[in-house]
């Protein structure tokens, strides 16, 4: 009966293998067990050659299955175990007579057939497993080096136009610029990121740009001329401004700003 019950053992297993090695080392483990429980029971108890199967379910219960597999096995063998022993102490149990040779050689046999299967499918499982993590870390080093690089040409795009760009927050707050926003305010980029607006702009600008602003957060794009001086020279500069709100999924998620100098072409116009 033993062989013939790891023969079928062996043929589930090869059945759940197409779910995965975990599942096919999780029929043959559960198999193994179930059947050196009953051969125990039914032949000399834990005098049976079969209990070098408990240590070998456990340590595959532990290396393929997890610490929990592992902590199930090895509780379910030292009680099954115990209670024969203990059993046959009391006068309780009677085992049979020690199984013949022919019995421990086959079980031995099959016993070294599972392993070597396990083996195969662990060492597998895990070159698989290998092989994806080096695939995932081969792509998710080639979609860093891709975000660096698209990085890398926002900055040069953004702070190459003759433009001042900025993006808020629903309350104002400046999430990102470029140089010539910042530069055109006499301020360092890095020092006003995480502001609100009304925390580092003049007084005078504020109350031009906070009309246009509530508008912009219902919905409606803004397009103004505004003024503010040099923060070098103290000349008088003039900026056109438009207003984008930044919606997705129907739900506003901030502003964007564009602000171009047109001092010159208020001059020439004046001229």
């Amino acid at each position: 009966m033993p062989p013939l019950s790891m023969a079928v053992v062996l043929l589930l297993s090869r059945w759940q293998l197409r779910h995965g090695p975990q599942r096919s080392v999780m029929v043959i483990v559960v198999g193994a067990w179930l059947m050196a429980s009953a051969t125990a029971w039914a032949f000399s108890g834990v005098h049976t050659s079969v209990v070098i199967i408990f240590p070998f379910c456990i340590a595959m219960a532990g290396w393929i299955l997890g610490g929990r597999w592992l902590t199930a096995m090895a509780f379910c063998s030292i009680v099954y175990l115990a209670g024969l022993g203990v059993a046959e102490i009391a006068g309780v149990f009677h085992p049979t007579p020690r199984s013949p040779a022919g019995m421990v050689t086959v079980t031995i046999v099959v016993l070294i057939g599972i392993t070597s299967f396990l083996a195969y499918a662990a060492r597998q499982s895990l070159l698989n497993s290998r092989n994806r993590a080096l695939q995932l870390s081969a792509s998710l080093a080639q979609q860093h080096a891709d975000v660096i690089q698209r990085e890398r040409d926002l900055n040069l795009l953004l702070n190459n136009v003759p433009a001042g760009i900025a993006s808020f927050d629903p309350h104002g707050r400046l999430r990102r610029c470029n140089a010539q926003y910042a530069r055109s305010l006499g301020l360092d980029p890095q020092a006003i990121v995480g502001k609100l607006f009304t925390d580092y702009l003049p007084r005078e600008v504020t109350e031009q740009v906070l009309p246009h602003w509530d508008k912009a957060l219902i919905g409606s794009a803004q397009n103004y001329r505004r003024t503010h001086r040099d923060p070098e020279t103290g000349e008088m500069r003039w900026v056109d401004v438009s207003v984008l709100p930044d919606y997705e999924n129907s739900e506003l998620m901030g502003l964007f700003a564009v602000f171009l100098d047109v001092t010159d072409k208020v001059h020439a116009e004046q001229e």
